[in-house]
């Protein structure tokens, strides 16, 4: 939990690894606290801070909050302070009552960071073709792989690679070789440690 994080190097680290995260922002706050506006920390699936946005007082609640971002996939406004919230135009924050002793107000945007899923592809068949595009649509990052895979029909932002290989990340395979380098296709995708 340093005061000093790298956060614009952090989130790329944890794209290509294809986690989860979320991005805690102090977008607001009423003296004292020990936070500062635009302060941010990253929030890991596994409930781990990476950053400061304040002391204990407020990161268990926002650590909380955060999975609960990432679970749903939405964006939350969070308001923790010793005070109620009685002005109805802020209806949109979730508010928390804190009895810290420094008696300040935090305001916090929480920001899931859900990775896209690779899908991989293996073979160059009419049925991957159309896996692929059908996949590309539902917003996965395709990468078909076979012998002519950069000739098929594919939509734009479809990789593709020309002979079968492993790709880490969170990712999806499926083998649609249809008799053509089934035995590589699926060691392959086997090296690649898919999620199904």
């Amino acid at each position: 939990m340093a005061k000093h994080f790298n956060w614009i190097q952090r989130i790329p680290e944890l794209e290509k690894a294809g986690k989860s995260f979320a991005i805690a922002t102090v977008i607001d706050t009423v003296a004292p606290t020990s936070a500062k506006p635009m302060a941010k920390a990253i929030i890991t699936v596994d409930g781990k801070l990476e950053g400061w946005i304040g002391g204990g007082c407020s990161q268990d609640i926002i650590i909380e909050e955060a999975l609960k971002c990432i679970n749903t996939g939405k964006s939350v406004l969070i308001r923790l302070s010793p005070n109620e919230l009685n002005d109805e135009t802020h209806s949109f924050k979730k508010n928390f009552l804190m009895a810290c002793e420094s008696e300040g107000t935090l305001e916090f945007h929480l920001e899931p960071v859900l990775p896209m899923k690779k899908l991989l592809i293996y073979g160059t068949t009419p049925s991957a073709e159309t896996l692929a595009n059908m996949g590309k649509l539902l917003n996965y990052d395709i990468v078909v792989m076979g012998n002519n895979a950069d000739k098929l029909s594919l939509l734009d932002g479809i990789n593709t690679r020309n002979k079968f290989e492993s790709i880490e990340g969170a990712l999806y395979a499926i083998v649609a070789t249809q008799g053509k380098g089934d035995m590589r296709s699926i060691q392959s995708a086997i090296s690649s440690d898919p999620e199904t």
